[in-house]
């Protein structure tokens, strides 16, 4: 089956949080370039983006990116009171 994307598209993506650079991943491996915007010249602190809820580890997985972020070794929360 082939791509709905063909080699020459050039996907542009503004914002390169967690949904933008999901949507990279995505388009680049359906072949597509991809440019990405992000308003922010630095990583900056979030305290609301530094988990990662069950569900979101399996579109990682899915993304193909699951692997690579385990090895980075995050903390995890093994229990909530």
């Amino acid at each position: 089956m082939s791509s709905p994307l063909s080699k020459a598209a050039e996907i542009r993506i503004v914002g390169a949080g967690p949904a933008g650079a999901a949507a990279a991943i995505s388009a680049i491996s359906e072949s597509a370039a991809v440019r990405i915007s992000e308003r922010s010249r630095s990583p900056r602190h979030k305290v609301c983006g530094e988990f990662i809820s069950p569900e979101a580890c399996q579109v990682l997985d899915d993304l193909g990116v699951w692997a690579d972020f385990v090895r980075l070794g995050p903390a995890r929360i093994r229990r909530c009171k």
